[in-house]
C-alpha cells in the first residue's frame, strides 16, 4: 500500500454533517476507519483525537443527535465517545474559564449535572 492509499484525511465539516443529517452509519464507518488507521499507525493517533475532538462544540442542538445516535447504536464506541466529549465541553461552557475561586457555586453545579449527562445509557 502506497502512503497516498493509507492517508486518512480529517474532514471535521464532513463529520458534523454526518451527524446533523442523521447519517449514523457513515459516521460509525469513518471513525472505524480512523481507529483503524490508528491501530495500524500510532503516530496517526491525532487524527483519531481530532476526529472527536470535532464533537467538543458546546452547540445544544447537536445533544438530540447525539442521544438518538447513541440510542440506534448503543454498541457504537465512536457514539458515546463523542456524546462525551460534547458534555465536557457543554460542562466547561457553564463553568467558565473564571479561576475556581471566582467561580459561582451554581456554575459548577451547572458544569457537574453536564458531565452527569454523559454517563446516561
Amino acid at each position: 500500500m502506497s502512503a497516498v492509499e493509507s492517508k486518512i484525511d480529517l474532514d471535521p465539516d464532513g463529520l458534523l454533517k454526518l451527524l446533523t443529517t442523521r447519517n449514523y452509519k457513515a459516521l460509525n464507518k469513518r471513525l472505524a476507519q480512523y481507529q483503524k488507521s490508528y491501530v495500524q499507525d500510532n503516530e496517526k493517533e491525532w487524527v483519531l483525537i481530532r476526529a472527536f475532538d470535532v464533537f467538543e462544540i458546546p452547540d445544544p442542538a447537536n445533544a438530540t443527535f447525539l442521544d438518538e445516535w447513541v440510542e440506534k447504536h448503543p454498541n457504537s464506541y465512536g457514539a458515546h465517545v463523542a456524546r462525551a466529549a460534547y458534555w465536557k465541553a457543554m460542562g466547561w461552557q457553564f463553568r467558565g474559564s473564571a479561576f475556581s475561586n471566582k467561580t459561582a457555586d451554581l456554575k459548577f453545579q451547572r458544569m457537574n449535572k453536564a458531565l452527569k449527562s454523559q454517563k446516561r445509557s
